[in-house]
């Protein structure tokens, strides 16, 4: 099928209720196109269970980030689906990226499937009996800013797109023992970012592996992927991490994936 490229699934665990107030960014909207085409599909989790509340958004986005549709699901005869209305200025347009805003959990997902534009298609010609399945990748990483300063790290290779998301932040990384601004994010270091407001990043993980943070006399701003890197025992305990709501540092001597620490080298 040439309108769609396959790769995997999510990350969320099903509730009876969607989140009160979930509604999509205010860039989720589509105008001032002259085509169309319409495409039907359901949402998978990795466990098999759709993305179907009636607060959840399936939204399709081209490679510059306009969004080019998008729908919440409608009730169908094999159930809840999302007939999604795709518009663009050109009879043809390739590899648009679908999101999917989950109303269970209340966060955004990348979709892993895309899909080619063609003007008055119908895909499929019988979706409202047999809508596509899409998927969101099973090995999503999360990042969630609360408001104020955040001291995070990643555990994965960041894809471009997500990098450009998350440097307009403005983040700060430690060099020769002063902050300065980074233009680039590596896994397993410590980064300073500051929210004002809540806010969540779904990264899709590159398929790389991941370089082991690299440790210096003296005190080092790092992270792990692991409960136990490598580098623990090899540092003065306790570690520090940085504590949102109380606004300071405080002990800890379990490091946990996707936060930044300040270590001393033994």
């Amino acid at each position: 099928m040439k309108y769609l490229v396959l790769c995997c699934s999510i990350l969320a665990t099903t509730l009876l209720f969607g989140k009160s107030g979930v509604v999509p960014p205010s860039d989720w909207t589509a105008e001032g196109y002259q085509n169309n085409m319409t495409f039907y599909a359901q949402v998978l989790r990795p466990d098999g269970t759709c993305i179907d509340h009636e607060q959840s958004v399936l939204a399709v986005f081209d490679a510059t980030g306009e969004c080019r549709g998008a729908i919440s699901p409608i009730d169908g005869p094999n159930g809840r689906l999302y007939q999604l209305s795709i518009a663009s200025n050109t009879l043809e347009d390739q590899g648009l990226a679908f999101k999917i805003l989950d109303a269970v959990s209340g966060e955004t997902y990348p979709i892993v499937e895309t899909v080619d534009f063609e003007n008055d298609a119908i895909i499929p010609e019988d979706g409202i009996v047999n809508p596509l399945q899409l998927h969101v990748p099973e090995n999503i990483i999360a990042i969630r800013l609360k408001p104020g300063w955040n001291l995070v790290s990643f555990s994965c290779v960041i894809s471009q797109g997500d990098q450009a998301d998350l440097l307009a932040l403005c983040p700060f990384a430690e060099e020769n023992g002063g902050y300065v601004r980074t233009t680039a994010l590596e896994p397993n270091r410590g980064y300073w970012f500051f929210a004002a407001k809540a806010t969540t990043f779904v990264l899709t993980p590159e398929e790389e592996s991941v370089p082991r943070a690299q440790l210096g006399i003296g005190w080092n701003l790092v992270g792990t992927a692991d409960a136990e890197p490598p580098w623990l025992e090899r540092v003065v305990l306790p570690l520090f991490k940085w504590d949102v709501t109380q606004k300071c540092f405080v002990p800890t001597e379990t490091p946990e994936a996707e936060y930044g620490y300040w270590v001393k080298l033994k």
